[in-house]
């Protein structure tokens, strides 16, 4: 009884906050000057839909977090009206986060970001299933917020992340890295004379330096939503890693384990020290499983 009271007060204030953010993007909007057209934040809009729609499940909650400068902000004020509208179940739920800095600078925003994903993590808590969209074009403010969704618990394997930003932070290497961690993928609108389209791009774990990442769907407003490549939206990136990466295996030492010098022509000098035990088998299952060497 005391669990279900809980959740029925987190979403009524949940529903404050989203009528009050509402009101202040508009009024940011109408105050900061536009560096997106309108054409741009339609597009990102009708793709976080398109992803949002393909997604959802009943009983799950969805939350949009941007960073209150971010020429991007009314991609998230769009949705967030279009979601109550049309896409999600009723038993669903929308809630919004706001690192703004009240016009005290960029490290401000980053300061307060910690205490924002502590709290976001509180809701996830007590939610069925969750998928975070996070709305920024800042390099800095993107960095940051998946270094402290990670630290937080905040985005797990269970927890899907979706980053709405710019086309020219797709390849970033700080961003690579750490995304290549996490269930989250980007997308990006590309709107040029010829098309208009949204990619959803997809970092896979173990790549080698300076690897593009995965094109694994697009949008249309004409098409709609359609998968470029083998693997879906939000895959099991761990389950079989796709690079097939040489990865560094540590284990204990144990009487049983038994090392023999044996020849393969793959490998620098013709020979490589193979183990025979119990475990080095497991882990050769394992690798074959998992795809690594």
């Amino acid at each position: 009884m005391q669990y279900t009271l809980s959740v029925t007060m987190m979403t009524a204030v949940i529903f404050v906050m989203l009528l009050l953010l509402v009101t202040s993007l508009q009024e940011v909007t109408r105050l900061q000057p536009s560096y997106v057209s309108h054409d741009a934040v339609k597009l990102l809009s009708g793709g976080v839909d398109a992803v949002l729609a393909t997604v959802s499940q009943p009983r799950c909650s969805i939350m949009f977090l941007t960073d209150g400068a971010s020429t991007l902000s009314t991609v998230a004020e769009s949705n967030i009206i279009n979601l109550h509208q049309n896409l999600l179940p009723s038993s669903s739920s929308v809630s919004v986060w706001e690192v703004a800095a009240d016009g005290q600078g960029a490290n401000m925003t980053l300061t307060r970001l910690p205490h924002v994903v502590d709290q976001a993590r509180q809701l996830r808590q007590v939610s069925w299933c969750v998928t975070v969209v996070v709305v920024s074009d800042d390099l800095a403010f993107l960095a940051a917020f998946a270094q402290w969704s990670l630290k937080g618990r905040l985005v797990g394997p269970a927890t899907r992340l979706l980053a709405v930003t710019n086309a020219s932070l797709v390849n970033n290497p700080d961003l690579s890295r750490t995304y290549s961690k996490m269930n989250a993928v980007m997308l990006v609108s590309v709107n040029s004379k010829k098309s208009q389209w949204c990619g959803v791009y997809l970092h896979l774990p173990y790549s080698p330096r300076g690897a593009q990442a995965l094109k694994v769907a697009s949008w249309t407003p004409h098409q709609g939503l359609a998968l470029t490549s083998s693997l879906p939206l939000f895959p099991d990136k761990f389950s079989k890693l796709a690079t097939g990466p040489n990865l560094l295996v540590m284990t204990h030492s144990y009487p049983s384990h038994e090392a023999v010098m044996v020849d393969d022509p793959k490998v620098p000098g013709g020979k490589k020290l193979k183990f025979f035990s119990p475990l080095a088998k497991l882990i050769d299952v394992i690798a074959d499983a998992t795809n690594f060497t």
